[in-house]
This record gives structure tokens, sequence and C-alpha cells, in this order.
């Protein structure tokens, strides 16, 4: 599994691209990218889905995305903690913190091999495909 975040969501399984379904589910899972291997509390997922007043249902709702993307995504791939959730990632499994890498691997190394810096900071930019979490607008 690959998540993308640089451009607009999607995780990228074994037989192709998952549906993430509707907008407040993608919500839902871009919130939790953001704080990848962090724990996030329902409380900041349900304020982040519904800005202002969320309604009654709110808590189960998310309960219901949450187990949605298990489905189209996988059912590890979203870990219940205490009174939250998180998606564990790596550089291997998610462009953002790939890009990172890459970004800190070229201002390390720039003043002593400008042609390694140049190298990592070009891959990084060749992972960008659009604006950053798009589609959650």
């Amino acid at each position: 599994m690959r998540y993308r975040a640089l451009g607009p969501i999607s995780v990228q399984v074994d037989n192709g691209f998952a549906k993430l379904g509707g907008l407040r589910q993608r919500i839902v899972l871009a919130v939790l990218l953001h704080s990848a291997n962090r724990v996030v509390p329902q409380d900041v997922l349900i304020d982040s889905v519904w800005s202002g007043e969320p309604p009654e249902a709110a808590r189960a709702t998310v309960q219901s995305y949450i187990y949605n993307l298990r489905r189209a995504i996988g059912s590890d791939a979203i870990v219940r903690r205490a009174d939250g959730y998180l998606v564990e990632a790596d550089a291997d499994t998610f462009d953002v913190l790939a890009f990172a890498d890459r970004v800190e691997t070229g201002t390390r190394v720039l003043e002593s091999d400008p042609a390694q810096a140049r190298a990592a900071l070009l891959e990084g930019l060749g992972m960008w495909f659009g604006s950053a979490y798009g589609g959650i607008d």
C-alpha cells in the first residue's frame, strides 16, 4: 500500500487505486495522513469534517467513515488507539514522508556533495503530481 498526498489524495493498493468515498470520508483520511504516526483524537476528526456544528450522529458517522476506509485500503491501515485513530506510515509507504526525506538528504549534503543534493531534491520534486492533499476542497 502507498499513500499519496502530493496531489489529490489517493491510496495505491495491490489492484490499483482504492475508492476512498465521498468528500467527508476523504477529509478523515487526509487528517489522519497529515498526522501520520500520531494519534488523532476522534473529536479532532469530527471538527475537521464538520467545521462548526456537527450533527448528533457525528461520532458514529466518523466511525463508519473509518470502517469504509479500512474496507477500501486494508483492515490494518487505520489503527484504533484510546480516544482516536492513527495511520502508520514511513517514507516507503507515504509520498509526503518520502519527499521530506529527500529534502532532508539534499539539505544535509548540499555543502559536501552538491550533485547528490541536486539529485535528491530533484527526486523529491518529481514526486509531486498536483496540489498537496488535493480533492478535499
